[in-house]
Formats: structure tokens, C-alpha cells, sequence
């Protein structure tokens, strides 16, 4: 009733993708072997690779992306010190010839900052708080008026420019502290402000023009009691 053999007709598009997936595969392999030597690399030539002198701090956390193994063999940069010192034969650190650095702890070794850090850490530019990666920076101005503060990630450069805090002529910023992992459009801030004896607090949000000063009071000993913030 049936025939004894039943001829198997192959589409020739079906095949052609076959062949297609087939090369895509070799491919994808050769690619894998030609990036796998990085991954196999000798743990001394990664010790080497990580203690380069000169070495940047964004060069410093790219090459612990290059893959798991570098990632797991090299330390993590931070916990760091940023600080910024003259170059020989400079009088002062605040020179217009100082240099930015990160001493990164886990190594104990200092690592140059790039060039994002230039502009704001300078003798006008003041840390007035860090936490998470970044830094809370305070940039003091003659007047009032031209006082502006920022939070910086000296890795990836990103900048969040936060509402000026005008105020009296004299008076700073002592300490500012943020939540983890601000973003332009979702963070908080709280700074300190003021003078010594005469300290008040004052905090911003994203999408805040202003900073929202809580209301002052005339009790020395409150007002000398906001030495810090955690």
C-alpha cells in the first residue's frame, strides 16, 4: 500500500542556513581561542602587568576587566587616598604644577588619576566627602555666588553638579555625605555649612533647585554639637 522507500527532498534554503549556523560556530570558536591566551596568562606576568609603573588609575581598573582570571589575580583599587602634591622643584602642593594620585590601599602603591580630577581638585577645590567610589567636592569662590558643589567619580568621570549653597560671606562647607550610587536624576545629599560655633545642616535632592536649610536656632550648645555626619 505505502512504497518501500520514501525520497526525502531537502530544502536548499534550510541547508544554506545550516551551513551558515556551521561557520558561525567555527567562527565564534576561533575567536574564543585567539582571546583564551590572555585568560591563561602566567599568574607572574599579571603581577607584572599590575605593577607597571606609571600606571593610571582607569588603567589600573580596565585591565582588571580584561577577564575573570586578571580579575580574580589583581586586587581591587580601592579602598583609595586621593591627595594631590607639587612636582619636584614646586614650592607648595597648591601650585599650579601639582599632580592628582590615588594611594590605593590594598596594593600600597600610588596610581596617577586622570585628567578629570584637574579642573576641581586645584587650591579652589576642596573633598568634603567621599563614599561609594565617588567624591563630594566643594569649589570655593571669592563671592558667594560662584561656590558651587559636585560629586565626581574619578574613575568614570562622571560629574552631578548639585544646587549652589549661598549663604553669608565667610561661610563653608565642612562635610558633606550622599547615598550609594548617585545618579543626575536619583540622589540625596546632606552637608554641614556654615562657621565654627555656628554650624548648620542642609540637604538636597535630585530635581531640587535650592538646598532646603533646616531652620536655624539661636542654642549654642545645639549649634555646637553638629561636628559630624555618618
Amino acid at each position: 500500500m505505502f512504497p518501500s522507500t520514501v525520497a526525502h527532498q531537502i530544502d536548499p534554503q534550510f541547508s544554506i542556513k545550516i551551513d551558515r549556523k556551521s561557520k558561525l560556530q567555527k567562527h565564534r570558536a576561533a575567536m574564543e581561542d585567539d582571546h583564551r591566551p590572555w585568560a591563561n596568562l602566567h599568574p607572574d606576568l599579571l603581577s607584572l602587568v599590575s605593577q607597571a609603573r606609571g600606571l593610571s588609575l582607569e588603567d589600573f581598573t580596565s585591565r582588571r576587566a580584561v577577564c575573570s582570571p586578571w580579575r580574580s589575580t589583581m586586587v581591587p583599587a580601592t579602598p583609595l587616598l586621593i591627595y594631590s602634591a607639587a612636582t619636584h622643584g614646586s614650592a607648595t602642593p597648591s601650585s599650579s604644577v601639582c599632580f592628582k594620585a590615588a594611594f590605593c590601599l590594598p596594593t600600597q602603591r600610588s596610581l596617577e588619576v586622570r585628567d578629570c580630577l584637574d579642573p576641581v581638585i586645584t587650591k579652589d577645590g576642596i573633598i568634603v566627602g567621599s563614599g561609594h567610589g565617588w567624591l563630594a567636592i566643594y569649589l570655593e569662590g571669592a563671592p558667594p555666588s560662584s561656590r558651587r558643589l559636585m560629586l565626581m567619580n574619578p574613575i568614570s568621570a562622571m560629574r552631578i553638579r548639585l544646587p549652589e549653597l549661598m549663604d553669608e560671606e565667610g561661610w563653608i562647607v565642612k562635610k558633606m555625605v550622599f547615598a550609594p550610587n548617585p545618579r543626575m536624576e536619583d540622589f540625596t545629599a546632606v552637608a554641614i555649612y556654615g562657621e565654627v560655633y555656628k554650624w548648620r545642616l542642609a540637604y538636597a535632592r535630585s530635581g531640587d533647585k535650592n538646598w532646603t536649610k533646616l531652620p536655624e536656632t539661636h542654642d549654642p550648645e545645639y549649634m555646637n554639637t553638629i561636628t559630624d555626619l555618618v
